[in-house]
């Protein structure tokens, strides 16, 4: 999936900018910016999840005598779980920048916690990159 058209990536993107924001000092209104940033996201990362719990459970739209197979459920189960927990700290998240307002110091371990949900969502990422790459080398004939 293209990154400008991915939703999670879209989300990411704007969370990033969210973030750059308080670095620079732009506090008035960075609360209600920062859960309407993970709102967005909670939307993309909810849907993702729900496709991967659609019939089927397809991430990837191949035809091959060899999906779908074990290994390519069980790695379409970890993305889930993935999913899931990303889901858990988003709404934590938003649960605790909801109560925040404007102590500086609580915001301070929000935007920690935050680029952690960060790094989180781009391991997510690669991974789904991988299970698709994995899926189409079994589609063309590689080895797995």
């Amino acid at each position: 999936m293209n990154v400008s058209t991915d939703p999670i990536m879209c989300a990411v993107e704007h969370l990033e900018q969210t973030l750059a924001e308080r670095a620079g000092g732009q506090d008035t209104g960075w609360v209600e910016r920062l859960d309407s940033s993970l709102a967005d996201l909670r939307r993309a990362v909810r849907d993702r999840d729900a496709s991967l719990d659609s019939d089927g459970r397809m991430l990837v739209d191949v035809e091959s005598p060899l999906l779908p197979s074990p290994v390519m459920d069980r790695r379409t189960q970890e993305l889930h779980d993935e999913l899931d927990g990303i889901l858990g700290e988003v709404a934590s998240l938003r649960s605790e920048v909801r109560g925040a307002a404007s102590f500086t110091p609580k915001l301070g371990a929000i935007h920690n916690r935050v680029s952690r949900l960060l790094e989180n969502l781009r391991h997510y990422e690669r991974e789904e990159t991988a299970v698709v790459f994995e899926a189409v080398n079994r589609d063309i004939g590689g080895e797995n």
